[in-house]
């Protein structure tokens, strides 16, 4: 598999399809919605969790039926977010013809993209990616760089640095940045037990 192309996409107020009927989906769901996307959820069936988000969200349409072609018109991009043969091949080559984004967790064969765990402070977002192939160590390592974020008060940093270079003339806005990180230290120490 060739490495994926990072890039921050901008979704608010953009549909965005999610197939899927449990933990998976309103996962997707949620992080879509933070992210402003308007989720149309297709879930033939719910967990109590998942009806229960889907019902009190009213940026999420909540169809009750089977996944279909009609339910891609209009989205930007679509996930399979069940374990579901049968959806991720209606859905992954009708994605590629329309030239629509997709991804179907865990099941690579037609996706046009994947997921990337996500480490924020404030405006701050580090993506890591394994290309699809190691997710668990992406969330591992998403995991880590948040708790060092979150330990070091990091959005209050981004917030001062973001300060500094708006309250800075063109001309001296390097010279403030470069004086600010210059205050910064990061060390840290990766190892694996034999």
């Amino acid at each position: 598999m060739s490495p994926a192309f990072l890039l921050a996409l901008q979704l608010v107020g953009r549909r965005v399809v999610v197939v899927g009927t449990a933990d998976e989906a309103l996962l997707r769901c949620r992080d879509l919605r933070v992210h402003g996307a308007l989720v149309r959820l297709v879930a033939p069936t719910a967990d109590a969790a998942l009806a229960e988000y889907a019902r009190a969200e009213p940026d999420v349409e909540w169809l009750v039926e089977q996944p279909s072609l009609a339910h891609l018109d209009g989205a930007w991009l679509c996930v399979v977010a069940d374990r579901n043969d049968a959806w991720v091949e209606l859905l992954g080559p009708a994605c590629l013809e329309r030239q629509l984004f997709f991804c179907a967790v865990d099941q690579p064969r037609h996706n046009s993209f994947s997921h990337v765990g996500v480490a924020s402070a404030g405006p701050l977002r580090v993506g890591i990616s394994t290309s699809g192939v190691a997710p668990g160590l992406a969330r591992w390592l998403r995991a880590r760089l948040q708790e060092l974020f979150d330990r070091a008060d990091f959005t209050g940093i981004v917030t001062r640095l973001a300060g500094a270079r708006a309250a800075a003339s063109a001309e001296s806005r390097r010279g403030v940045v470069d004086a600010e990180l210059a205050k910064l230290h990061f060390e840290a120490t990766l190892t694996r037990d034999p």
